[in-house]
């Protein structure tokens, strides 16, 4: 029993030694805590590339990896460039450096601008431009489809803007008719008087042809060219 009891008391001083300790010792502050409150301030852009990395820029691609070298930059809680919102990763978030990737949805609404918002709902916006690529056309479902019926186009960068609506064109210029649009495909009927040749795409930021041809002859010929040589 006596035993028992000093074990208790050992118990319990250790333990009440532990929490004092714990309250004694100061919490450490982080960089988002010593910016809290304090506006942030964007100096510069530049590429995360470590061949590159002292290459200033005022403009990257979606996707890329870039870095914003300013002050104030810990208590930064949300990215967004244009109207798309940036994954964070609170590791990479400094007082004098965040690293981000721009993301890789095209943006509905171009403003130019990056925006950093923080705890406090401080806002700070930052001229950036994000390039977006021409509409790259990689397929269709059945190149052989005969006029008026319905076929998807698949790519990327399919963007479609009221003040240049996105277009598909089959060969010598025949439009077609759009019924659907999404960033990387589009559900579109194929026009009369289509013929053999390449579609292409066109959105606010150029023109893209696919690398296929609508009803191929040269690979029907050598679809059969093989048939004949196995026989």
């Amino acid at each position: 029993m006596k035993k028992m009891k000093r074990y208790f008391t050992y118990s319990f001083v250790t333990l009440s030694g532990l929490l004092f300790a714990g309250v004694m010792m100061p919490r450490c502050e982080t960089d988002a805590d010593r910016d809290k409150g304090a506006t942030p301030v964007i100096k510069y852009a530049r590429t995360f590339d470590v061949e590159t990395k002292d290459s200033l820029i005022v403009s990257a691609a979606l996707g890329s990896r870039i870095e914003f070298v300013g002050d104030n930059l810990g208590d930064v809680q949300q990215i967004w460039f244009n109207d798309q919102k940036a994954r964070l990763n609170r590791s990479t978030i400094k007082s004098h450096s965040i690293i981000v990737d721009i993301p890789d949805t095209t943006p509905g609404e171009m403003t130019n601008h990056v925006r950093f918002i923080t705890s406090r709902g401080t806002i700070v916006d930052y001229p950036f431009n994000v390039s977006v690529p021409a509409p790259r056309v990689d397929a269709m479902t059945c190149g052989y489809a005969d006029t008026r019926l319905v076929v998807t186009i698949s790519g990327d960068y399919f963007a479609d803007d009221p003040n240049a609506p996105l277009t598909v064109t089959f060969s010598e210029n025949k439009p077609a008719t759009i019924r659907n649009i999404s960033q990387e495909a589009l559900v579109v009927e194929v026009p009369d008087g289509a013929k053999e040749g390449a579609v292409t795409v066109t959105s606010i930021y150029g023109s893209g042809k696919s690398s296929f041809r609508y009803r191929d002859t040269h690979d029907m010929v050598f679809g059969f060219e093989g048939i004949t040589k196995a026989l």
